[in-house]
């Protein structure tokens, strides 16, 4: 399957985010909605296809 095959925008998540029920999940959909529009301005992934980094792997440090 083509990487590009699947896309979600910023406006959808809003949308999809104004109908839910549960509060989480529209604070979460509102924040990867804001991640998206960075990475389409160019800030947040580099402009490519590529995720974006969230840093949460769930690896731990050790200190």
């Amino acid at each position: 399957m083509k990487r590009s095959a699947w896309k979600v925008r910023a406006d959808d998540l809003r949308r999809i985010a104004g109908n839910t029920a549960e509060p989480e999940r529209e604070r979460k959909m509102l924040a990867l909605a804001e991640r998206l529009e960075e990475a389409e301005r160019g800030r947040g992934t580099g402009g490519d296809d590529a995720p974006a980094e969230t840093g949460t792997s769930g690896a731990k440090v050790k200190g």
